[in-house]
């Protein structure tokens, strides 16, 4: 069995970056890693799991925003909060 893996605050970071949907390549450039670390990481289940989390989280946000939205003045705005809320509510509670 080999060394067991630490999953520490530079992988949470790159992680959270990578479920906001920075690439790969920016995600390793800016905090000083080499993609081939950053994709190694991802094989690694625990690693995999909480990217998972980690865009869940994201997704959230993204439907904080959207709510957020609706109280504009702007048609086009409540109109793209709407729609991006009825997306996130398809995929996360299967209705709509």
């Amino acid at each position: 069995m080999g060394p067991r893996f630490k999953f520490g605050d530079l992988q949470m970071k790159c992680m959270h970056e990578i479920a906001e949907g920075k690439k790969i390549a920016a995600v390793a450039r800016d905090n000083g890693v080499h993609r081939a670390t950053i994709h190694r990481w991802l094989k690694r289940p625990e690693v995999r799991e909480y990217l998972e989390k980690a865009k869940e989280v994201e997704e959230l946000f993204a439907l904080a925003r959207a709510m957020r939205r609706l109280n504009s003045t702007h048609p086009w705005r409540r109109l793209r909060a709407a729609q991006k809320i009825t997306a996130l509510s398809k995929k996360h509670f299967g209705f709509w």
